[in-house]
């Protein structure tokens, strides 16, 4: 079975295509999932919370930015997955923001970085790649948000200190695979500020299975009319190979 993913990323307009084919066995199975299902997956949880942008996982890596088509002072969250592919290794970075206080004063921005391993030098990578993107990416966002409304509030000051910035070392995969479904699940965990994941010293393989199932579950419910079409001529050579049998 396969599902087709469009994913906003970026102005209304633009979106990412990409199809995941054998999705029971790539997701219900312990399988690293790739860049497809980590953005369909972020994009859904997205949708838990009004305002929350998450950014595909190829412009990250490639370092293109493209802008949500609100306000950055209406955004929530802001979602980065982040794939370090000599290791096949995901981690995430959430950021929290607060800025529509009409006080600027009042303005913040928290960042969460998650490395589901646990190991510092991992933590230096998504510290490198919030330097060189994310906070850039919000710069932007402020400074086009600044001139649409037509303020004179100044664009985040460039800063190598990172401003309110919270490392996560728990809960820690216990296996080779699980880096995945463990960043989506403390993605999760505060988009719908239900925090206690990151006090979880680990998680069980029944718990992960569970959380593989449910991921399953919400891609194949997000059905396009060709993907039932697919659906239906598979089960039917299903059928048809069970009565062969």
């Amino acid at each position: 079975m396969s599902r087709t993913f469009v994913t906003p990323s970026g102005p209304t307009g633009r979106c990412v295509t990409s199809t995941l084919r054998d999705i029971i066995g790539r997701v219900a199975r312990s399988k690293r999932l790739n860049d497809a299902v980590m953005d369909a997956t972020l994009w859904h949880v997205s949708k838990y919370r009004t305002n929350c942008y998450a950014v595909d996982a190829v412009s990250v890596a490639d370092e293109k930015m493209f802008y949500p088509d609100y306000p950055l002072a209406s955004c929530n969250f802001v979602l980065v997955s982040i794939h370090m592919k000599a290791l096949e290794h995901w981690m995430v970075q959430i950021v929290e923001i607060q800025m529509s206080d009409e006080d600027t004063n009042k303005h913040k921005i928290w960042a969460t970085f998650y490395d589901p391993l646990g190991v510092s030098s991992n933590l230096e990578v998504c510290e490198a790649k919030w330097i060189s993107f994310t906070l850039p990416l919000l710069q932007e966002c402020k400074t086009i948000s600044a001139s649409e409304v037509n303020t004179d509030s100044a664009p985040l000051a460039p800063q190598r200190v990172l401003p309110e910035v919270v490392s996560l070392l728990y809960p820690k995969q216990a296996d080779a695979v699980s880096c995945d479904i463990l960043s989506i699940a403390q993605a999760y965990s505060y988009v719908s500020h239900v925090r206690s994941l990151k006090t979880s010293k680990s998680i069980s393989q029944n718990d992960l299975a569970q959380m593989r199932l449910r991921l399953m579950w919400t891609m194949l419910h997000e059905s396009t009319a060709a993907d039932e079409d697919r659906d239906v001529e598979v089960w039917a050579d299903f059928a048809s190979i069970r009565k062969k049998g």
